[in-house]
Order: C-alpha cells, then sequence, then structure tokens
C-alpha cells in the first residue's frame, strides 16, 4: 500500500511539474516572433541588484517598447510576473531550470524573436549594451 502511495505521490509531482514546465512554455512561446523577452531573475524585489537593473530601465519604458521587449521579473522568494500577470511559484521554477540559474542568484536574460537565447549576464544590464545586442540582430 506504502509502495502505491510513494507511486501516485511521484507521478503527481512529476505532473505537475510537467504542467508547470508547459505552462511556462507557453508563455515563451506565445512571443515568438513578436517580442523579446528580457527574463530578470532575482532573489527577491528587494535586491538591491534588481532593484539597479529596474531604475535602468524605468525611465526608457517608450524605447524599450520600440524594441518589442517584455519584461519577466522572476524571483525565488516572492511573488514573479510577467508584466502585469503574476506567475505561479511552478512556472517560476520552471523557468530558473529551463535557464539553468541558481534560485537567488542575479541574472538578466534576453531571448530574442526567435526563441533563443541572446544574452545573459549577472550584472546589471546597462541599457547601450542591450540595445548593441539587439541592434545589431537580423530583421
Amino acid at each position: 500500500m506504502l509502495k502505491h502511495i510513494i507511486c501516485l505521490l511521484a507521478f503527481l509531482n512529476f505532473s505537475m511539474l510537467s504542467m508547470a514546465q508547459s505552462s511556462s512554455t507557453e508563455i515563451l512561446k506565445q512571443h515568438e516572433w513578436k517580442h523579446r523577452l528580457l527574463l530578470v531573475f532575482a532573489d527577491s524585489d528587494s535586491s538591491n541588484k534588481y532593484n539597479e537593473q529596474i531604475k535602468e530601465f524605468a525611465d526608457h519604458e517608450g524605447v524599450l517598447q520600440d524594441r518589442d521587449l517584455k519584461m519577466f521579473r522572476l524571483f525565488a522568494q516572492g511573488q514573479s510576473r510577467f508584466g502585469d500577470q503574476p506567475l505561479s511559484i511552478a512556472a517560476t521554477r520552471a523557468l530558473y531550470r529551463k535557464y539553468e540559474t541558481e534560485e537567488g542568484n542575479f541574472a538578466v536574460i534576453l531571448i530574442g524573436k526567435d526563441g533563443t537565447e541572446k544574452l545573459r549576464t549577472s550584472e546589471v544590464l546597462k541599457l547601450e549594451k542591450l540595445f548593441s545586442v539587439i541592434d545589431a540582430m537580423p530583421m
């Protein structure tokens, strides 16, 4: 009986993981060939590097939109978001795994319109660097 319960729990855990991965993959797929995605990973929304990064982007929302950028804010602790949309803990963890980012570490990843990773940094990403990478991409 205990063996059956353990098997059932393992199956449920695998099913939930698969659903989280597919939901995060679906979110990414919805934006392929339409938007570039910025994934900002941080321990929490009170992280120093996270707040520096958000300040770097704060006064340039129009320019970011002109370059078709959408942002994920992914936290090891606290509510992760895609734009104004909250993300589940499972979807957040799936994105941490997909992009091989250790929970709690700061990272910024740029995903191109083709769905592939174009830039990764563990430091605050300056707009000049971001724009130079984007502007060098083929149209």
